[in-house]
């Protein structure tokens, strides 16, 4: 009963966002997809490493205004695939205590000017699901050079993984 007044209070918030985000350019992602560890390699994106843990979601996607920096951010089942005794396989929650954060990063191959970004106040979480909405104070470079534009989850804190990549946004367009 609780997830379905939780999506009927979503569902009508979307259409207020909705509304509230249709006056300006947008870039989507339709897709958030998670990172597969599948060598030792260190990838890094920015400033940021790359998990070397996996992660997967069952869906996602985010939609940014350029113009008024509106972003709103839904991502579903997420499995943080902790391989602890505490925490099997798939989890659906991180351990205890860990906050994730969206980053939305600017001239993302530093072709145009330096590597930018802008973060988003913790992402909310409910049984493996991250949303947020609200407005970033976006740097110019992403509003001119949309096409540099990537999206970012990383972990906020504490611990060892602070700062890491976790998901990534995909499919991207704008419009």
């Amino acid at each position: 009963m609780r997830r379905f007044v939780l999506g009927i209070a979503f569902g009508l918030m979307g259409l207020f966002v909705n509304v509230a985000a249709a006056d300006g350019p947008m870039v989507r992602w339709d897709r958030v997809e998670g990172f597969v560890a599948t060598d030792l390699a260190s990838y890094t994106i920015g400033p940021w490493v790359v998990s070397p843990r996996w992660r997967s979601t069952g869906g996602g996607r985010v939609m940014l205004n350029l113009e008024t920096g509106f972003i709103s951010i839904r991502i579903a089942g997420v499995s943080w695939a902790n391989h602890y005794g505490n925490a099997p396989i798939g989890s659906p929650t991180p351990l205890p205590g860990v906050q994730v954060k969206g980053t939305v990063a600017c001239d993302s191959t530093t072709r145009y000017g330096d590597f930018s970004y802008v973060d988003t106040p913790l992402l909310a979480a409910m049984e493996g699901d991250l949303f947020f909405e609200g407005w970033l104070d976006l740097p110019a470079a992403c509003r001119e050079r949309p096409a540099e534009l990537i999206f970012l989850v990383r972990q906020a804190g504490p611990g060892g993984q602070a700062e890491t990549i976790l998901l990534y946004g995909a499919g991207r367009t704008i419009q």
